[in-house]
């Protein structure tokens, strides 16, 4: 029943067709606000060091942390966000506040009245805690620092938009196969297996996001990324997509030439579109 209903899917496809942010690198940065890449578990309850790297000196600064899906920040009982100014940068008094925005963020914003500057070059200046679901998918998942205003002794401030970092996600996870098809003007590489003018079945997670790479052959161009029917082409970046396959699924990937000619549904590669593709389809489907 199961490969009746996916075979129907596959057949519908065919009818129908005519036709991952990355990290910062702080290194890059004279001054800014960035917490490091860490590993967390699901189900945990983690503690941010939120580090500030300058090279002149700061006597302010704010921003807004944006957590990834499955995350969120943690509170106490009266609930106020677990957030903390740490004292080992300070040279005197600082007012310290934290509170979540309406779009979801963090605001955090640390000041002087009297002009107290952050000592040090390089370091933690607060600390945040957030919880991560039980339920989140192992993988690695983006986190931002946005709006950054870090203010000089003198009054002007040094204005950085985003500095992104990741937090990987640990778990078991689970291996499910996905019949992967793609015509014969490029190729597409997943977990170490290529697939070209063929149709194959990979071992993907379908717990954790995958990321495919996709090469069109001199003169082409990747035309077409359908998953499970749903046309997928336009989160392609780079030629490279990442994300998460349920079970039971199946990919199929078409390149153009530059003369336009769409892309290929000749599945069997004999230079013909007919029902002999069809054919082919099922007789793989039902001997994998």
């Amino acid at each position: 029943m199961k490969k009746t209903i996916w075979l129907a899917m596959m057949l519908f496809c065919m009818e129908t067709m005519g036709l991952h942010a990355q990290n910062t690198d702080i290194s890059t940065l004279d001054n800014a606000i960035y917490i490091e890449s860490q590993t967390v578990e699901a189900g945990s309850q983690v503690v941010l060091s939120v580090k500030m790297k300058n090279t002149v000196s700061i006597r302010d600064f704010q921003f807004n942390l944006y957590l990834p899906e499955g995350m969120s920040f943690a509170q106490d009982e009266e609930g106020w966000c677990l957030a903390e100014l740490t004292p080992s940068r300070l040279t005197g008094m600082k007012t310290f506040e934290a509170a979540i925005q309406d779009d979801g963020s963090l605001l955090v914003l640390c000041y002087s009245l009297r002009s107290y500057v952050f000592s040090g070059t390089d370091g933690e200046v607060c600390t945040i805690t957030i919880n991560v679901d039980d339920n989140v998918n192992p993988g690695s998942y983006t986190a931002s620092i946005k709006n950054i205003e870090l203010t000089e002794t003198s009054s002007s401030s040094i204005l950085l938009n985003e500095v992104n970092f990741t937090l990987k996600v640990e778990g078991d996870v689970v291996v499910t196969p996905l019949a992967l098809s793609c015509d014969q003007k490029g190729s597409v590489e997943v977990n170490g297996v290529v697939v070209t003018a063929d149709n194959k079945a990979v071992n993907v997670a379908s717990n954790a996001p995958s990321t495919f790479v996709f090469t069109p052959n001199e003169g082409n161009t990747l035309a077409m990324v359908k998953l499970n029917g749903e046309d997928v082409t336009s989160e392609v970046v780079n030629n490279s997509l990442t994300l998460t396959v349920p079970e039971g699924s199946y990919m199929m990937v078409a390149f153009d030439s530059s003369g336009g000619t769409g892309p290929s549904l000749d599945v069997n590669q004999d230079g013909n579109v007919n029902i002999s593709d069809v054919v082919f389809l099922v007789n793989y489907i039902l001997n994998h």
